[in-house]
């Protein structure tokens, strides 16, 4: 049985912690050779690409996946693709490229999300610029609170950010 070789290249720059971290529990993969280019420069990595086999940062360009003529992973290491969709629509058309969503920082936005939907239904800024116009709330109807209590609340998609939403 033979093992193919696999050949990681990332687009982006990625900090000496992440490389180490990366290496060393990947090395017993004998068959994964990862390079992490200094130069993320689109001509520097156009001389290192085209024997890819999976490429990892943000945002390729076209010149870049028309010229990793191996590729058929590319990890977007956020959270979110649609940016990317049209690219890779266009890409498949000739090959078949998996675009593969790394779901990063999805905690962190879905609690961010969290935290807009309070600062809106608390109408938190409004009051924010009240106080600092020295105006203080009068029992006035436009910046009630809405309370959460006994309400549902929709989530559009259940992806890896709403499920954490819903957590």
């Amino acid at each position: 049985m033979s093992v193919t070789n696999i050949t990681v290249c990332f687009i982006s720059a990625v900090s000496k912690d992440v490389q180490n971290y990366l290496t060393e529990n990947l090395k017993k993969l004998l068959n994964v050779k990862i390079i992490f280019p200094e130069d993320t420069s689109e001509e520097s990595l156009s001389k290192i690409i085209p024997n890819a086999d999976i490429l990892i940062g943000w945002r390729p360009s076209k010149s870049i996946l028309d010229k990793a003529t191996k590729l058929k992973v590319f990890i977007n290491p956020g959270a979110g693709v649609n940016h990317l969709l049209n690219l890779f629509r266009g890409v498949n058309k000739n090959r078949n490229v998996l675009l593969i969503n790394g779901h990063g920082n999805s905690y962190f936005v879905a609690q961010h999300a969290v935290a807009l939907l309070l600062t809106l239904t608390n109408k938190t800024i409004p009051h924010h610029m009240w106080m600092k116009e020295g105006r203080w709330r009068t029992g006035d109807d436009d910046l009630m609170s809405i309370p959460l209590r006994s309400r549902e609340i929709g989530l559009l998609g259940y992806g890896a950010i709403n499920q954490k939403v819903h957590r």
